[in-house]
């Protein structure tokens, strides 16, 4: 079998987190526990592995460049002649409508006006790539090894750049609670209620949760391996999965444009390392984001759906649909967001086959590509039925736009502007004329059905703001970029000379790091280099780590969002009054916990942080105080309030204690209740070996904790 390590190694991982995906799916549908997962998570692995024997074909000549082509009797032609714009193309004309996007953006045109602009030019590219002449692909054996091995260099720098690279984000206060619930309850059934609150009938914030399948193996791999929680999600998970971002744009390179796979490779790579404009820009979802779920799901799930999506409409048969189908499901597993944008994905890849196909491809691209979204209609018809309306996090406090949404991936800046505006014409610089029409035609899909200006907003006003900028994760703005920079980089090539022809790719790559505003893996994006450790904030994380270990279990802790947001990713730990107060804007949160308690607690955090400084809000504080008794008070020693907190605190008997930035209170506990909680941290079992623990104790003696 002529297939590589990597090859192999790709669709293996996505079988095996396909079938994990699954089975956690069954089990969570099935009101299964942790327990129960773990006893039986041998099934996922012998299933993973005999649906990779069945991915795993023997190639052959036209099985989508997953083997080593054969070497080329005589060199390759050079960079210019391998382009695919022939003299049928208008190149001048493509490139003035490229010019014009970009020009109309830096001036600030109507978005309307320069998304009118690349439908023409994806219109004109779509009906002229047919008359361009089919270019041979062939590449020297000396040329294969070379790429090769420069390939296997970057997936090696891909996994050490995750794995140095360490910007924290607060989104893990509820993801790495997933992990942290399933471990700390594994007796309950997976995902039924909030790990974020005491209360445990506090439901979860989304049903959309229920179907993440990536926390639940960071929680499964703990508990084999016996290592801490943080190790496998921020330590071993991570790095792989950056080496894995890279092999699936190698595929991608090796699909579109093989002669020259590891300079598109390097231009990807430059391109993901310069979109670092804004926090949530593609960049910031790539090497210094792959610990979270929805970092995998940008950057390997949707292109890998694209790549898969593409080689079975270019050649439709069970084992590439099953191929597809499961990179859908593993997509699903990693981040609940594949719901709104894998869909998109797979339908522009499967529309360029459906054009050409006979009636028999046809009938098979239509039963392929709808066989590998069954899973996401079955889901999406779930929450249809559950998700009341109002649930979205981040409630719009503007009218969304198709614009805003792109500049939040892309940036306001040069750089987003030239990768959106060359998206329309990267399919001409495809080798092959069968590839380079499919190409053509999910360009068009995607510019027609999803950079509208009325696509995005429409989803954002229907469920959540935040569509405003995911469903653009769909479309692969980056692979286009790249792939255009190499066509013009061939371009500009073919007419200097030979010897010369080198400068050309570090050109490109330096021109695009200086148009960019502020690079992902820089300081300036808080992007700090060190030995491998946990992705956190260093002050906060300390601070929580010391409140989490001298509380009492399930106590309740007054902390700003800065701590508390840490505090959730430890086992065992107490609760927050407030974790986050995006949190507090789930439709199932109001719902169940009610308008007047989230406007309390909010109230008193915003008093603990400094944003509300009235007396009467300190004379709030100090009823509060007596009301929730919290264990642990922290807050900012800088903060505005500071004074009035300390007083507050000292009049209620708590003993304060200055820890580097900030202030920690502690209250005085009964013996009763410092009793209970060793009881409770020390005996899992039933109520009367608690009730026989604590008999005895004497309720008369105070402790100081």
């Amino acid at each position: 079998m002529n297939r590589s390590i990597g090859d192999a190694a790709l669709i293996g991982g996505v079988c095996l987190f396909a079938s994990w995906t699954l089975y956690c799916h069954i089990l969570v549908t099935t009101a299964s526990s942790f327990s129960e997962l773990m006893a039986w998570c041998v099934v996922p692995v012998v299933v993973g592995c005999v649906l990779t024997a069945l991915c795993l074909d023997t190639p052959t000549a036209h099985a989508g460049r997953y083997c080593a082509p054969a070497p080329a009797p005589a060199p390759a032609p050079a960079p210019a002649q391998s382009s695919a714009v022939g003299r049928g193309l208008p190149r001048v004309t493509l490139f003035g409508l490229t010019g014009v996007t970009v020009l109309l953006s830096v001036l600030g045109a109507p978005y309307l006006l320069v998304w009118s602009v690349m439908v023409g030019t994806a219109i004109l590219v779509f009906f002229c790539v047919g008359s361009s002449p089919a270019q041979s692909s062939a590449i020297s054996a000396t040329s294969w090894h070379w790429q090769r091995i420069g390939a296997t260099g970057l997936v090696v720098l891909g996994a050490v750049l995750v794995a140095i690279t360490h910007r924290a984000n607060i989104d893990d206060a509820q993801y790495l609670n997933f992990v942290v619930t399933a471990l700390d309850f594994p007796s309950e059934p997976l995902f039924s209620h909030s790990g974020l609150w005491r209360d445990q009938s506090v439901p979860l914030e989304v049903p959309i949760y229920r179907f993440h399948a990536y926390e639940l193996l960071s929680a499964a791999l703990s508990q084999t391996f016996a290592v801490d929680h943080k190790v496998f999600y921020y330590m071993v998970l991570a790095p792989i999965l950056g080496g894995v971002a890279v092999l699936v744009h190698w595929r991608l390179a090796q699909y579109l444009v093989p002669r020259h796979a590891f300079a598109f490779l390097l231009l990807w790579f430059v391109l993901i390392v310069a979109l670092g404009e804004s926090n949530r820009a593609l960049g910031n979802f790539a090497f210094v984001r792959m610990f979270q779920g929805k970092g995998p799901l940008v950057t390997i799930g949707l292109p890998l759906c694209l790549l898969l999506g593409l080689r079975f409409a270019e050649r439709p048969d069970w084992r590439r649909g099953l191929a597809l189908a499961l990179a859908v499901t593993a997509s699903l597993g990693m981040s609940s967001s594949a719901l709104a944008t894998a869909p998109v994905v797979v339908a522009a890849a499967l529309g360029g086959g459906l054009l050409s196909a006979s009636r028999r491809s046809m009938r098979r691209i239509l039963a392929g590509g709808i066989a590998s979204l069954v899973l996401l209609a079955i889901v999406g018809t779930f929450l249809a039925l559950t998700m009341n309306t109002g649930q979205g996090l981040l409630p719009g406090r503007t009218a969304p736009t198709a614009e805003a949404g792109l500049a939040t991936l892309l940036g306001g800046g040069l750089l987003g502007i030239i990768v959106l505006s060359l998206f329309p014409v990267a399919p001409i610089f495809i080798f092959e004329e069968r590839r380079r029409k499919l190409y053509a035609t999910s360009t068009l899909i995607f510019v027609v059905a999803v950079l509208n200006p009325w696509t995005s907003p429409f989803f954002a006003r229907l469920f959540d703001q935040a569509f405003q900028w995911r469903i653009f994760w769909s479309v692969p703005l980056v692979v286009s970029a790249a792939l255009a920079l190499l066509g013009m980089g061939a371009i500009a090539a073919g007419r200097i000379q030979p010897s010369r022809r080198w400068v050309v790719l570090p050109v490109l790559m330096l021109t695009v790091l200086a148009m960019s505003s502020r690079l992902s893996i820089s300081p300036e994006n808080a992007v700090e280099f060190a030995f491998p450790r946990y992705k956190v904030e260093p002050h906060g994380y300390a601070m929580a780590n010391e409140i989490v270990h001298r509380a009492p279990e399930r106590s309740t802790i007054y902390a700003p969002v800065s701590i508390a947001a840490w505090i959730t990713t430890f086992r065992q730990h107490p609760y927050p009054l407030i974790v986050r107060p995006d949190y507090l804007s789930f439709g199932s949160i109001r719902q169940h916990v009610g308008v007047r308690e989230i406007d309390r607690r909010k109230r008193v955090i915003r008093f603990l942080e400094g944003r509300d400084k009235r007396q009467v809000t300190a004379a709030f504080f100090a009823t509060q105080l007596a009301s929730d008794r919290p264990t642990m008070v922290a807050y900012e020693r800088e903060t505005e309030t500071a004074h009035a907190l300390a007083t507050a605190l000292g009049e209620a008997g708590y003993v304060g204690e200055a820890r580097g930035n900030y202030w920690l209170w502690k209250r005085p506990l009964l013996a009763m209740e410092t009793r209970v909680s060793t009881c409770t941290a020390r005996d899992k079992g039933s109520a009367q070996d608690l009730a026989d623990c604590i008999d005895g104790t004497s309720l008369s003696v105070l402790s100081i904790l």
